[in-house]
């Protein structure tokens, strides 16, 4: 088990203290709390956008960049891809960025990072501010602790990880499809006995 923080930068998303609306219009795409849920990030072309003059070019997203919620019972991470040219995330969202020798796939710690399991450990470990709310500290994401074998191995973990989930997927369906038909039939048993 290697420590994350050795592997990846972890940083904060940029600070911006003025409110944020959908209508502002900029160079910049702006990814906020509110454009991420469980299990999808929101487009991008849908993003508020911003002019910002002055930013560092650390904090424009780029291909294989992971975006995590510090805060909520929710710690997911989200995988970037194809991003805008000029697109940014901003604080209390983190941003994680594999560090460049390193061997480690970006769709592999995007699988560990929302296993059940290191979420689990993740809301364990958070703290709580003055409202209640709970929170990730970056050094505590750093100290988590990940089993990082070879790249093929990392490859073949997604690929069957991603087999089973779309299997799972299909049967979730065929299973609802089921319940349908039972509750169509029940129905029309029931249409079925004379009324009163």
């Amino acid at each position: 088990m290697k420590r994350l923080g050795d592997f990846v930068c972890i940083s904060s998303g940029y600070t911006y203290r003025n409110s944020l609306k959908y209508a502002h219009k900029g160079d910049i795409a702006v990814m906020q709390m509110a454009d991420v849920s469980e299990n999808m990030i929101a487009k991008p072309q849908y993003f508020a956008r911003l002019t910002l003059p002055k930013i560092s070019d650390r904090y424009f997203l780029r291909e294989g960049d992971l975006v995590m919620r510090s805060r909520g019972k929710n710690k997911s991470a989200f995988l970037i891809v194809n991003p805008p040219e000029k697109m940014i995330c901003i604080a209390p969202l983190f941003f994680l960025r594999i560090f460049p020798d390193k061997e480690l796939l970006p769709k592999y710690l995007h699988w560990y990072l929302n296993l059940q399991k290191v979420q689990d450990l993740l809301q364990d470990q958070a703290l709580v501010d003055a409202s209640g709310l709970h929170y990730v500290r970056a050094i505590d994401l750093a100290n988590l602790r990940i089993p990082i074998p070879t790249m093929q191995r990392q490859e073949d973990v997604i690929g069957f990880y991603s087999l089973e989930k779309a299997a799972f997927i299909e049967l979730e369906e065929i299973c609802k499809a089921r319940l349908l038909r039972l509750e169509d039939w029940l129905l029309c048993e029931l249409d079925a006995v004379p009324k009163v």
